[in-house]
């Protein structure tokens, strides 16, 4: 039996194929639709009839028609939920390698019908294919000898992963090297016969705190990184169209700019930012997004961008640092923003939910 203290909402995912929300709450996962003035509810599906545990993570996947749910303790597993008819349907056994985090393959897999996805742990990576009964695909796997302590990843339209760790360095991989055999295995060393070399194409060491959450536009060309108290900003373009996952990036020529709650407002105390994210779905980003305590921040990232390029990309002399604040009567769990819709917001609180609009 769950006790009933922890009977509140904790996770939130919004659908990328039929526009509705899906709520943990103790052992329930709520259905809710998606409408122009709020959300309603739809349904309750609950997790008590088979094993009972509260998710430590959700992901939509199949373009909705499925879940894929985290253990709290049993690490190893990932459990697939049909959700037409709220029975998981597998479990998939990842071979003595614990997932902290689970990632879309591409920006927008979610919303096709793509069964890989990756894995994440704090020592490396690896690509999950649904289809095949060992679900790891082992010439994929890479697994640091070192703890990178990885805490959180994104990736973008083609593929490319970015990886935040909580000693505060962000590295940057290109797709080519995690389905492509062409990198040198004669060089890597094996771990259960599983490959565990792969080469960051950049890395980022100059970031001192601990990054709690990361994403990174469909093109690739900016990152955003989540510390505690602020947000961090990266432009990862380089001259010949190309970006950080393609070469590298020097660590001290890096252009990046600090989002934060002005000293000046007095409004918001002990800022603990929630993951911070772009709006998605239409390759054209162009809000950012977070909440602290009782309060959504929004900030204008178009207006950001155009003020970017304005000034020959000299972030310091674009007018940045303005942002949008609205205030709850409740502390805020998580925020996402609606597929394809830049302007309405999906709000968690422990025991409600709410559409919000920029």
């Amino acid at each position: 039996m769950i006790p009933q203290q922890q009977q509140y909402n904790s996770l939130l995912c919004t659908g990328y194929t039929n526009d509705k929300s899906f709520v943990v709450r103790g052992l329930n996962i709520g259905i809710f639709n998606n409408t122009q003035k709020d959300v309603e509810y739809e349904t309750t599906i609950s997790m008590a009839k088979e094993e009972a545990f509260i998710p430590r993570k959700i992901m939509l996947h199949k373009q909705d028609n499925n879940m894929l749910i985290l253990h709290p303790t049993m690490k190893e597993t990932v459990y697939n939920m049909d959700l037409h008819n709220g029975k998981t349907c597998e479990r998939w056994h990842m071979n003595d390698f614990n997932v902290k985090e689970i990632l879309p393959i591409n920006k927008n897999a979610q919303s096709t019908s793509a069964s890989t996805l990756l894995g994440l742990n704090t020592a490396g990576f690896f690509m999950i294919d649904a289809r095949m009964e060992e679900k790891i695909i082992k010439d994929c796997c890479f697994q640091y000898a070192n703890n990178q302590r990885f805490s959180c990843g994104a990736t973008t339209n083609r593929g490319d992963l970015v990886l935040g760790t909580s000693k505060g360095t962000i590295k940057l991989f290109n797709h080519k090297k995690l389905v492509s055999n062409a990198y040198s295995r004669h060089n890597a060393k094996k771990i259960n016969g599983i490959y565990n070399k792969i080469k960051a194409t950049s890395n980022l060491n100059n970031i001192t705190n601990e990054i709690i959450g990361i994403d990174v536009t469909a093109d690739g060309n900016w990152i955003l990184a989540t510390c505690k108290t602020y947000l961090l900003l990266i432009f990862s373009g380089l001259e010949d169209n190309t970006t950080g996952f393609d070469k590298p990036l020097i660590s001290k020529g890096v252009k990046m700019f600090y989002l934060n709650i002005n000293a000046n407002d007095k409004t918001v105390k002990n800022v603990s930012f929630t993951p911070a994210q772009f709006n998605a779905g239409n390759n054209a980003e162009k809000h950012i997004l977070t909440s602290t305590g009782k309060f959504l921040i929004t900030w204008d990232f178009e207006k950001m961008k155009k003020e970017f390029y304005k000034n020959d990309k000299n972030l310091e002399q674009c007018i940045i640092r303005e942002y949008q604040i609205k205030k709850y009567e409740y502390n805020i769990i998580l925020d996402k923003f609606r597929y394809k819709d830049d302007k309405s917001i999906v709000v968690l609180f422990q025991n409600d939910v709410c559409l919000s609009k920029i």
